[in-house]
């Protein structure tokens, strides 16, 4: 694997950060640093990231203040499935989803060159 993109918002206040929608509006929210290592917010989850550049572009919005950044990477994999959104709906699930236990959960194919990391450290913003 070649390079590892992460696309993240900045809030109001200017701070990087990515995030999961858990339950009735609540979010799990990871905020990030340039040059310091991050680690899941959930214990025993991963961190999402891409290996292509083209691929990565695709989550931007024009929506929301995104930005692109190239990063580092600890612990990364491919992987063939991940959590439907619809699942998202307890701490709970994510964490019987990342312990490989699939049983009455919706999983669905995770978007084209989708990785997950152990940690993920900003290096330089794209755009």
């Amino acid at each position: 694997m070649g390079k590892i993109y992460k696309v993240l918002f900045r809030d109001k206040k200017g701070r990087l950060f990515s995030w999961g929608k858990i339950g009735m509006g609540r979010g799990v929210y990871v905020f990030y640093s340039p040059n310091k290592w991050v680690l899941p917010k959930i214990k025993g989850s991963k961190l999402f990231a891409c290996s292509s550049l083209k691929f990565a572009k695709l989550f931007l919005s024009s929506d929301c203040d995104q930005e692109l950044w190239e990063v580092e990477v600890k612990g990364k994999k491919r992987i063939s499935r991940c959590l439907d959104y619809n699942e998202f709906s307890s701490i709970g699930k994510v964490k019987k989803f990342w312990e490989g236990n699939f049983e009455n959960l919706n999983v669905r194919v995770p978007f084209r060159r989708t990785i997950v990391c152990d940690e993920i450290k900003l290096v330089k913003r794209i755009e």
